[in-house]
């Protein structure tokens, strides 16, 4: 019997750690879709950019150096908001004569702990301390969180997001 209690205790610990996947926190992912078990709450876009000038000196070290400060400004304006990690991450560089303008964006977005709600429209409630309350709206469905007015994304919203 207490072998049968300690194999049902293991089964409920691995599906609760399958089905609430977590993206590893800090980092950017590109992902255009996350997947459906994946308990997150939508921050808004960031964006960080910057210009090189493009010399015989520049090395591959340089251009490297520049992507990760781009990055590592990423996820300070991500946790500006609150949130910590980045999905549907792009980057992209334009080169005209010496001149580079290097650009990343992605949407920031938190995962709460515990036993947060993930679902419905706490989804879209604004991160603790993330925005300026001029910018946020009562939740219309829910009464209870606040909602930003605006809300963009760089990779498609979840299915059944009440937007």
């Amino acid at each position: 019997n207490t072998h049968e209690s300690l194999q049902s205790v293991r089964l409920q610990q691995q599906k609760s750690t399958t089905e609430h996947v977590l993206l590893k926190r800090g980092a950017l992912h590109s992902l255009d879709k996350l997947p459906i078990q994946v308990p997150i709450a939508l921050g808004g876009v960031v964006a960080a950019r910057m210009v090189k000038v493009l010399n015989s000196r520049t090395t591959q070290d340089n251009r490297e150096t520049w992507w990760a400060e781009l990055r590592e400004e990423l996820l300070s304006h991500a946790r500006a908001l609150g949130c910590e990690t980045i999905a549907g991450y792009r980057e992209h560089v334009s080169i005209n004569n010496e001149l580079a303008l290097l650009s990343v964006m992605g949407t920031a977005i938190a995962q709460p702990t515990g036993g947060s709600n993930t679902r419905g429209c706490a989804m879209v409630h604004a991160p603790e301390g993330g925005y300026d309350e001029g910018r946020l709206a009562r939740c219309l469905l829910c009464g209870e969180g606040l909602v930003p007015k605006l809300l963009l994304s760089t990779m498609e919203f979840p299915p059944g997001l009440p937007l």
